[in-house]
């Protein structure tokens, strides 16, 4: 990646956050592991700092995440409605099982593709 390629890890390493920009415009967000509680502080500091770098597009990529709780799904939802509200395309990508978590909570399908790959 790029110098702006950031990583985080929670002590216990039940999620790994990692942060890079490989283009001016464009964000990555990968996430690896279980997003529960305890993690989401992380996950939610990482995509305000991804925000900082100021893109035109956010990618977040959970294909990784192995399980999503209600507080990590609405911090996705928060964060896709933050991104409309300042004109940043949000696009989540996504396993099955993290999908139907995030169908109950309603973020937008056409936000949060289920079939595109996962990003390196």
């Amino acid at each position: 990646m790029t110098p702006s390629d950031h990583r985080r890890r929670l002590p216990d390493a039940a999620l790994t956050v990692r942060i890079a920009q490989p283009r001016r415009a464009t964000v990555i967000v990968r996430v690896l592991g279980k997003v529960d509680a305890p993690a989401n502080p992380l996950l939610q500091s990482a995509l305000r700092q991804a925000l900082h770098l100021a893109p035109d597009t956010l990618t977040v990529d959970l294909t990784g995440v192995s399980s999503l709780d209600t507080q990590g799904a609405r911090a996705m939802v928060a964060m896709g409605n933050h991104c409309r509200a300042v004109g940043v395309t949000l696009r989540v990508l996504t396993s099955p099982a993290v999908r139907r978590v995030l169908d109950l909570v309603g973020l937008d399908r056409d936000r949060a593709p289920a079939a595109e790959p996962a990003l390196h």
